[in-house]
């Protein structure tokens, strides 16, 4: 019988006890399950802390650690739990490994259904389902490219993931979409599968306060990953039907726009803004010429 490839999982949770406990059934439930799965508590306050540890006590492939102290920021402070999960892999043979957020829920055959993306495709380097916001008995979309990855499910081939770590620290997050470039940046290809859908259990953006906060601290992202202003401008256009409608996207806009007319520097070096820029021109010049034609 051929053996299924193996991977495994950190999951950097802060006060996910409304969540987090779903989270774990879902992955009991996988019809793969990981060779091992590090959950990083960071300096939850709630009861995060106990759900684990009694899951992690249960089964001997879920290992429970609790950082003492958590960074001044949130994006940057999870990237730090992140690392200390992956130290304690770093013994481990394995063939991918992925991160997984306190606050999702996945179908039974997630993990079986994206390493079979990978094995059709030796390039594929990081992949990963279409997450959807699903709370209040509501499902939000958000719309997204099929080249990003969201880093709350994403999994990487492990040959990928080792020559593009360490991952970047930033203080307004995007920590993944920059991993998920440095991939593209090294030959490799990436990926969201659509028909995969998993469903994210709070409100996007939520750490930053109410939704019209999260649309700020968002364009303020956008500025910091190098985004092209006319590329930030076509998207809030675009994005003028997400909740909240248009004053959403002027929100975004305007807290990207202020940081431009000010100067302000960029979070991520120079070669990685100039990669960023010319895949999102030529994103731009493909969507003008189809229009065209």
């Amino acid at each position: 019988m051929k053996k299924n490839p193996a991977y495994v999982l950190i999951t950097p949770a802060w006060n996910e006890e409304h969540h987090i406990e779903k989270t774990i059934q879902s992955v009991l439930n996988q019809t793969i399950l990981p060779e091992q799965w590090v959950i990083v508590s960071d300096a939850s306050t709630d009861r995060t802390d106990e759900i684990v540890g009694a899951y992690a006590g249960r089964y001997g492939w879920i290992k429970f650690i609790r950082k003492l102290k958590t960074n001044d920021y949130y994006f940057a402070s999870q990237v730090n739990t992140l690392n200390v999960g992956y130290e304690q892999l770093l013994n481990l043979q394995y063939d991918f490994i992925g991160e997984l957020d306190g606050d999702i829920f996945l179908p039974p055959n997630y993990y079986e259904t994206i390493l079979a993306k990978f094995a059709q495709n030796p390039n594929l380097g990081v992949a990963g389902g279409e997450v959807i916001d699903y709370y209040n008995n509501k499902t939000y979309h958000f719309h997204s490219h099929k080249e990003s990855v969201a880093g709350a499910i994403f999994l990487f081939r492990r040959k990928c993931f080792e020559e593009i770590i360490p991952f970047v620290e930033t203080k307004e997050g995007g920590f993944d979409a920059i991993a998920v470039i440095k991939a593209r940046m090294k030959g490799w290809e990436t990926k969201t599968f659509s028909d995969i859908i998993v469903h994210h259990l709070k409100p996007r953006n939520v750490s930053s306060g109410s939704m019209l906060k999260g649309k700020w601290q968002v364009g303020k992202r956008d500025y910091f990953l190098g985004t092209h202003p006319l590329f930030e401008c076509a998207k809030c256009c675009f994005r003028i039907l997400e909740q909240p409608y248009l004053i959403g996207s002027i929100i975004r806009l305007t807290s990207y726009l202020f940081l431009w007319l000010q100067g302000t520097n960029v979070e991520v070096s120079d070669d990685i803004v100039q990669f960023i820029r010319k895949e999102q021109l030529n994103r731009l010049f493909r969507l003008f010429k189809g229009r065209k034609q």
